[in-house]
């Protein structure tokens, strides 16, 4: 499953998949921000993460609507020692490359 930018999230009722830090961490969940949005992710019997955490987090997302969307978790998992910076960099080209391959369809339909 390919990670989602937060501020992607459009739709209620997907199962996705993304990675940021813990802003906030409460007794049932927890806050996570990527760089492009906040999302509040629901819980259960996981072990709460310490703030500046870096997860990655597969869930269903409950509500799309407004600034903080809201994920109920299937797993989370922590990504120690990632580089962030660099998993957002992948994350921004991947969407980049799947831009250009659309508009490469687009024009080639229309060439024939």
């Amino acid at each position: 499953m390919k990670i989602t930018r937060i501020v992607n999230i459009k739709e209620s009722g997907v199962n996705i998949c993304i990675a940021g830090v813990v802003i906030h961490s409460a007794e049932n969940f927890l806050v996570v921000e990527d760089g492009s949005g906040k999302a509040k992710v629901y819980y259960g019997d996981v072990k709460p993460f310490d703030l500046s955490s870096v997860i990655l987090v597969t869930g269903n997302v409950l509500s799309a609507e407004g600034e903080l969307k809201e994920i109920q978790a299937n797993a989370i998992a922590e990504l120690s020692g990632i580089d962030l910076r660099l998993l957002r960099r992948a994350i921004e080209l991947e969407e980049e490359l799947e831009r250009l391959e659309g508009m490469l369809e687009r024009g080639m339909r229309d060439a024939s």
